[in-house]
């Protein structure tokens, strides 16, 4: 189910964006978008797109 935790982990990612783009200055927010990027293993920066193609392959 390698998958459903990508979705998982682009989701917590995104509600994360959301706040931190309120709470951080911009040389943090980047260094921590470079650190999750690595760590779901994506190279996009549209997360929606990749859960929409995540979930689009599953189907």
């Amino acid at each position: 189910m390698e998958s459903r935790k990508d979705i998982i982990y682009a989701v917590i990612a995104q509600i994360y964006f959301a706040i931190s783009a309120k709470l951080l200055s911009n040389s943090l927010k980047i260094y921590i978008t470079f650190l999750l990027r690595i760590f779901i293993g994506v190279r996009q920066y549209n997360i929606q797109d990749i859960v929409a193609r995540r979930v689009g392959l599953q189907r």
